[in-house]
């Protein structure tokens, strides 16, 4: 995780992370598609058991967005795996799309959603 956020381009990506008492409960990335400078990736979010369900999920997404709206984004983009219900449920609240389901080299079956973020 270190390393990462030493390399990490401002411009092109973002580790966000949620503290309470200094104590990392929650933790997401958001990044530039290299496919469409105009898209951006949210990937990598959890938070801690303890504590979900407390809009900390959500205030990562926003602020991912929100970083990725300030660096020209068009849409936004995350995925995840099909049969992870809660997880689309949290896609779905957040405002993300569904978009298409593929395999990935792994054999997991993934859901793709998106996010077009207004002018």
């Amino acid at each position: 995780m270190e390393r990462e956020l030493e390399q990490s381009d401002p411009d092109t990506k973002r580790v966000l992370v949620a503290k309470k008492s200094e104590v990392i409960i929650g933790i997401g990335r958001v990044e530039r598609t290299s496919d469409d400078p105009g898209a951006w990736m949210v990937f990598g979010l959890a938070v801690h058991p303890d504590y979900r369900r407390q809009g900390i999920g959500r205030a990562l997404v926003h602020a991912s967005v929100g970083f990725a709206r300030s660096r020209g984004a068009r849409t936004v983009r995350s995925e995840t795996h099909a049969d992870n219900r809660a997880s689309i449920a949290f896609h779905e609240s957040v405002g993300f799309a569904h978009g298409r389901c593929f395999t990935a080299p792994d054999g997991d079956e993934i859901l793709a959603f998106s996010m077009v973020l207004a002018d």
